[in-house]
């Protein structure tokens, strides 16, 4: 592939991520949630009770990020948080009837903006489209080093944000 080739398909995967996401906060936003509430909301509907270590392993954020998150959610009543029954020091997470609520309104939305971004493919486009977009995250896997991530993001964080976070 030419240069001038990769750097459009490189601009076209950055415009796709970009339009997605624009999609996805104006109709989280109709649904009165932050599109970065999505994912744990949707996490915690299949796995519902778990600790909020728990939940920053499986979904793959930061322990306190985590925390600021279930603060906002639970101010929001969308989530409530109860101490484990056998463990009082484990608190375990779980949705409210309004964060049900929400997160049926949010499988219909992420289900819209699917709909929307292969309106105009066909079952052959589709299925094309999920084994090339499957071969990507493959090859991309191959080079995650989650450690390096976390500490170039650490290093990161302390250079444009001033101080050191804390890990819960």
């Amino acid at each position: 592939m030419q240069n001038n080739d990769t750097e459009q398909l490189y601009y076209l995967f950055e415009r796709v991520i970009k339009l997605k996401f624009n999609r996805a906060f104006v109709l989280c936003d109709d649904i009165g949630i932050h599109p970065g509430q999505n994912h744990m909301l949707s996490f915690l509907y299949k796995h519902e009770g778990q600790s909020q270590k728990q939940i920053a392993d499986m979904i793959n954020i930061k322990p306190s990020t985590v925390t600021i998150m279930i603060k906002k959610m639970e101010k929001a009543n969308l989530v409530k948080r109860i101490p484990d029954e056998m463990d009082q020091r484990v608190i375990r997470v779980y949705l409210s009837d309004e964060g049900r609520i929400i997160c049926k309104k949010l499988l219909e939305v992420n289900n819209q903006i699917q709909e929307e971004c292969l309106k105009d493919f066909d079952e052959q486009e589709i299925e094309e489209l999920h084994k090339l977009l499957s071969k990507v995250k493959n090859n991309l896997e191959q080079f995650e080093d989650e450690k390096l991530f976390k500490e170039k993001m650490q290093k990161h964080m302390e250079c444009h944000h001033g101080a050191k976070e804390e890990d819960n």
